[in-house]
């Protein structure tokens, strides 16, 4: 993975998909439209918690995603042992909530209304506190969702609205809070929404960017001083118009782009330490590994994290050429890494290599990919 971006830069596509439209996405996004950056991630202060709120997330099972902590679980044990608390919300029983103090089951893709009604309660029962970060547009907010009432929200949630009631005034009640939510409210039809109203909570109970709250760190390797804010819908997929975030479309869109007709339709595929027939959604109900055979024409190059080597990366190069010698060629790149990531002195060849390649192809015939 350290070398691979010097070569896909080189094939000149739009056409770039990863894991992470099917992973943690509407992280970045919200980071991205909230705070102008969307590696600005805010992650639970675990150690000084009093009150942890997880939602769709398993640490115990994941240790911890986004937030990775060490032994997770006599992390989250030590929020009990000096008083605090630790509810799930999961539409089942997992690990971690086998060991919370509170287990909400929640209808599955009904996070979005339950977080509404804790808000809206938040605000109802002035359950709020003065952040010291520079606000706009709370007032907004608060106007939006006042119909979002926990009997309204109940209804799609299958929490009831006492419930809801209570865990926003336990959530407020505890001198520091933290509500975390992770793949399980990425991965469903209002994930976005599910973690601009995971902030929001943060936020206007006071627990953001404060210690046993959601803070922001200080890595060794700074990666917002060092990169831009991330672009949004700058441009869209062929087929449905999905938007791109940050340079890569919804890997979603990626079998109908494959299996759609017409100008720009992906006849090439390189994948980089992935399995997309079986990690990306609609790889089976539209006969994937089909379409990557179809017209006779479509080149399949897959590059794993310890083979990805010079070698293989010129095989790759060289079958790509004598596919998208045709003005309606297009290339489609995914990325994702893989269970290990071990390093191999054999992951991949230097620079100058992976560029003289790029350069061969393109004076081949990618000059003509449509992008």
């Amino acid at each position: 993975m350290t070398h691979s971006n010097y070569f896909l830069g080189l094939l000149k596509t739009r056409n770039r998909f990863s894991a992470t439209s099917v992973d943690q996405l509407p992280h970045h996004l919200t980071s991205h439209l909230m705070y102008g950056h969307g590696l600005l991630l805010s992650i639970p202060d675990i150690d000084h918690t009093d009150f942890m709120l997880i939602l769709g997330g398993n640490p115990l099972a994941s240790n911890g995603s986004i937030m990775t902590v060490p032994d997770v679980e006599k992390r989250l044990k030590a929020i009990q042992a000096r008083g605090g608390k630790v509810v799930v919300v999961d539409p089942r029983r997992s690990e971690t909530a086998a060991m919370a103090d509170q287990h909400i089951f929640v209808r599955p893709g009904g996070d979005a209304a339950l977080l509404f009604g804790l808000l809206n309660t938040l605000f109802a029962e002035d359950l709020t506190r003065d952040s010291h970060l520079p606000v706009e547009g709370l007032e907004e907010v608060r106007r939006a969702i006042a119909g979002f009432t926990p009997e309204a929200m109940s209804r799609q949630c299958a929490v009831p609205a006492g419930q809801i009631r209570q865990l926003a005034r336990d959530f407020a009640a505890a001198d520091k809070a933290v509500c975390y939510g992770r793949m399980g409210v990425s991965t469903q039809a209002f994930g976005t929404l599910c973690h601009w109203l995971v902030q929001l909570i943060n936020l206007v109970t006071g627990n953001l960017d404060r210690e046993g709250g959601a803070l922001c760190t200080s890595p060794a390797v700074d990666l917002v001083a060092s990169t831009g804010g991330g672009h949004f819908n700058r441009w869209q997929s062929r087929v449905s118009g999905r938007p791109e975030y940050g340079g890569e479309l919804p890997v979603s869109a990626l079998a109908e782009e494959m299996l759609t007709e017409g100008e720009g339709q992906i006849r090439a595929l390189v994948t980089v330490a992935g399995n997309p027939v079986l990690s990306t959604p609609l790889a089976t109900g539209t006969k994937k590994p089909r379409s990557l055979r179809r017209s006779g024409a479509f080149y399949y190059a897959l590059l794993h994290q310890h083979q990805a080597s010079v070698l293989a990366a010129a095989f790759a190069a060289a079958s790509l050429i004598s596919v998208c010698n045709e003005p309606s060629a297009a290339i489609s790149v995914m990325i994702s890494l893989p269970p290990t990531s071990s390093p191999s002195t054999h992951s991949c060849g230097n620079v100058g290599q992976l560029a003289y390649l790029g350069r061969l192809a393109r004076i081949s015939g990618f000059c003509r990919i449509s992008t």
